[in-house]
């Protein structure tokens, strides 16, 4: 991560005159610069962002300038995007951003002495790389193959490779792999001297055209999936095509029409990209207590930012719009070539708004967000009002309730510091609100409770800022107080016995039962239910303090004699209102077993 901060190096005499990387992850978006000193690479780097995500929102791309030269160790390479360790389907996403020029190429080569194929590993595109963020363009990749077989592996990644030269591999220049890969733009590059220019397997279809396949020891295009594969308009180093004189082709390859002469789009100019969006904006978003006065008199607010265009060679100017009505800012400055600006005669108190369009010399532009800061203005004032209660007249124990509050700023200065809003019943909270947004003097809005009412003499209150966050002219009026006469229920009834059931059959008179059952039953009614008693024969055979409304007992027949008994059921809820219900249960246990066997003999 600390690379991206080295410029403007170079050096003699040293015993070795390069700028070495050691190795790890890159986390931090950052650009490496062209210096007086290589790059040289000890230990396997990593370009990936330091949180995984199942799409590319969290990305960290590296960014390498036109003329860089960066020279792998035996061994070494460079890998963009991770897999996590667990989950599949998550990922650290990383991103891969080199546009050289036709004069300043970017070079990965071997640290070698004398280099030859397989020295490096190569560039390695996970599955989970930022495709629409990365490109290798005008670059020079050589003498990879180590470990993956590839100066450059895509794994279901698809990296735009443009204008570049891709040679003395030890197996393939670019190693397409899976489906995800489908649609990698394969264009303008010259594949020489390697075992195969293009490796294709597990039915990818990349786009491979205007590209000079010359001396691909193998094959220049390998096709190892099934469905067909369209690489027209290349040159395969002989008028009539390949498979002659030329490099060949592989397995399902269509390469009608091609090119009789070399493609001289290698040389074509590195595509323009838009700059990306502006970022790390001063005052920072939602600031609060900004300063627009010193000792009476105005001071001007400078606003600042952070912005950088995937090219390299373009220069950047930005348009900065500014205002107090964020749908409708104000155009400040324009074609601005710095990343600051001075606003002066700011209202003090107000939220203001402003937005960054970062434009490069080829035409190509992109907004930030709009951004927002609120000046340091007088003290504000929050005010309760307008309590009301729905419904509004006499309340009863089990009603729902809804407590409605308006809460006004009445100062001239804002509220810029969170706070809350607390309702209470007889001191103890019902709810609370907390309150994040700024609000302006003179503003207000409303806030809402709900309550389910209980019997009996209550005390209502509402707090705003009990905690004093918010610094105001007035701490008095920031409460309301009422006394609240909740009637208790009415309930003169017994509960209702209802979806009696015996051994799972609805219960009824004469009910038989041969062995030992199972009776249940639901219970209805206005208040808690307090507790059952249960009967069988004349004894209580079950007391049971349950407030719940499903309820069972085990009906144990034993010592009974066979012939009709009584169950009853006393249901008493808290008011003690009762129920008795009566069954008539008819007992018949077979005979013991030596007596039924004796009856069969």
């Amino acid at each position: 991560n600390r690379v991206k901060h080295l410029r403007g190096n170079s050096g003699t005499g040293n015993g070795q005159n390069y700028i070495q990387v050691r190795g790890g992850n890159i986390s931090s978006s950052g650009t490496w610069n062209k210096q007086g000193l290589d790059y040289v690479i000890t230990g396997d780097i990593t370009v990936r962002h330091s949180s995984y995500a199942n799409d590319g929102s969290r990305l960290t791309t590296l960014t390498i300038e036109p003329g860089v030269e960066i020279r792998f160790e035996t061994g070494t390479g460079l890998y963009i995007g991770k897999p996590h360790p667990t989950y599949s389907w998550v990922g650290y996403w990383g991103a891969l951003s080199v546009q050289g020029t036709v004069n300043n190429p970017v070079i990965f080569t071997s640290n070698a002495a004398s280099p030859g194929p397989a020295d490096w590993k190569g560039i390695y595109f996970h599955n989970w790389t930022g495709d629409s963020q990365s490109r290798l363009q005008h670059c020079v990749i050589e003498y990879g193959g180590h470990t993956h077989n590839a100066n450059i592996y895509l794994a279901d990644a698809k990296p735009a490779i443009q204008y570049n030269t891709i040679r003395n591999s030890s197996h393939s220049g670019i190693y397409v792999n899976g489906t995800g890969s489908s649609g990698t733009t394969v264009q303008c590059n010259n594949f020489k001297e390697n075992h195969y220019g293009v490796y294709v397997v597990n039915n990818a279809t990349p786009v491979i055209q205007n590209n000079n396949f010359l001396g691909n020891q193998q094959a220049g295009v390998y096709n190892g999936g099934t469905p067909a594969l369209d690489v027209q308009n290349n040159w395969w180093g002989d008028i009539s095509g390949p498979n002659n004189d030329s490099d060949h082709t592989y397995g399902n390859v269509s390469a009608a029409p091609w090119l009789t002469a070399p493609s001289d789009c290698i040389a074509s100019p590195p595509a323009n990209e838009p700059p990306h969006i502006p970022t790390d904006p001063l005052p920072l978003d939602n600031a609060v207590r900004v300063p627009v006065s010193d000792d009476h008199q105005p001071v001007p607010v400078s606003l600042s930012w952070t912005a950088r265009d995937p090219n390299p060679w373009d220069a950047i100017v930005y348009d900065v719009y500014f205002g107090t009505v964020q749908g409708a800012l104000t155009l400040v400055a324009e074609d601005l070539e710095s990343n600051f600006i001075d606003v002066s005669d700011l209202a003090a108190g107000t939220t203001h708004y402003w937005q960054v369009i970062a434009k490069d010399d080829a035409g190509a532009q992109t907004p930030g967000p709009i951004w927002q800061f609120t000046s340091m203005g007088s003290l504000p004032d929050l005010v309760l009002s307008d309590v009301t209660q729905d419904p509004p007249g006499a309340l009863e124990a089990g009603m729902s309730v809804n407590f409605t509050a308006r809460v006004a700023n009445n100062g001239t200065g804002p509220v810029v510091d969170p706070f809350q809003i607390t309702f209470k019943i007889d001191d103890i909270p019902i709810g609370t609100h907390q309150i994040d947004q700024v609000i302006q003097g003179d503003a207000s809005f409303q806030v809402s409770q709900p309550w389910t009412a209980q019997g009996g003499d209550h005390l209502f209150k509402i707090s705003i800022d009990s905690l004093q966050a918010v610094a105001e002219l007035n701490e008095d009026n920031n409460s309301f107080t009422d006394n609240l006469a909740v009637a208790a229920l009415s309930d003169e009834t017994g509960p209702v016995i209802v979806a009696e059931q015996l051994n799972g059959s609805s219960l009824a008179d004469g009910n038989l039962l041969f062995e030992d059952g199972m009776f249940t039953m639901n219970l209805e009614d206005l208040s808690e239910i307090y507790w059952v008693e249960y009967w069988l024969g004349g004894v209580r055979i079950k007391k049971d303090f349950n407030q719940a409304t499903f309820l069972e007992c085990q009906l144990d027949i034993t010592g009974l004699d066979d012939g009709n008994h009584n169950l009853t059921v006393e249901a008493y809820d808290e008011h003690f209102n009762s129920t008795t219900v009566s069954y008539t249960i008819v007992v018949n246990q077979p005979p013991p077993f030596d007596c039924f066997k004796e009856c069969i003999d």
